[in-house]
């Protein structure tokens, strides 16, 4: 088998007072085979694990299914 189309992800950060609060998926992408490398401009102390997910429709599969702040 081949691997499947890649569309990169994307994201906001909620800012609060200078700190980022939390993350919003704007589109979550598709064709990751790894949990990609997550960087929020200007703020490069916050560390972000992403997870995958992955399903039968093509489309969608390997995209980003969460982003969690790494205290």
């Amino acid at each position: 088998g081949g691997l499947w189309k890649h569309t990169p992800a994307s994201a906001k950060a909620i800012i609060k007072e200078g700190k980022v609060t939390g993350l919003k998926i704007t589109h979550a992408g598709s064709g990751y085979l790894s949990p990609p490398t997550v960087m929020i401009a200007g703020h490069a102390e916050v560390k972000v694990q992403a997870t995958l997910e992955f399903s039968q429709d093509f489309s969608r599969n390997g995209s980003i299914k969460s982003l969690t702040i790494v205290e």
